[in-house]
């Protein structure tokens, strides 16, 4: 049998008040798949903002996802892709999981806050880079929870007050209460 490639823009698109999630890009067996998601609105849908299980995700970049009932963006792949300057907040779990079976994510330039749940959760293989962002006030959650046994490359992040005066006080390396990583 032969494999189907598909290469889906979503560019440009308001979606709201949908019963499951935004926007679902989901491939299916013995289909190549590579979606691109730029300049979106989606807010307000009762599933997960974005939701893409895709063999590869070339780019989520310059999404506006809030107020939705589950994760703000949730990214399934065999090979990573970048999650680029995306505002993720106010959504009923985490703001962004991400999970690649076969390499590491690019998470840059991100505004993810006060979300449901944690604010990022990585499971891929490889070292994340995770890099100028702002993640902060998800109470009572993780700012990053680490479940990959790679690193996350996670510096040059704003992590909220709270975070920042842990990650200033002493020496290093230390536990810090807001990330899940190998010190917990």
């Amino acid at each position: 049998s032969s494999t189907d490639k598909m290469y889906p823009e979503i560019i440009g698109n308001e979606v709201r008040h949908n019963t499951s999630d935004g926007i679902r890009c989901h491939y299916r067996y013995n289909h190549t798949m590579q979606p691109v998601l730029k300049y979106n609105i989606v807010h307000e849908n009762e599933g997960n903002g974005i939701y893409c299980q895709a063999t590869r995700v070339d780019a989520i970049s310059h999404n506006e996802v809030y107020l939705n009932g589950g994760q703000g963006i949730y990214c399934s792949t065999g090979t990573a892709g970048e999650v680029v300057n995306n505002a993720i907040y106010d959504n009923g779990s985490r703001g962004l999981y991400y999970y690649a079976g076969n390499s590491a994510a690019e998470i840059i330039h991100n505004d993810i806050h006060n979300n449901g749940g944690e604010g990022i959760r990585c499971d891929t293989a490889g070292v994340t880079k995770l890099n100028y962002n702002n993640i902060y006030g998800h109470t009572d959650y993780y700012e990053l929870y680490n479940a990959s046994s790679y690193a996350v490359d996670a510096r040059y992040n704003w992590w909220g007050a709270g975070p920042t005066a842990e990650m200033d006080a002493g020496g290093n390396p230390k536990n810090i209460a807001a990330i899940y990583d190998i010190y917990d």
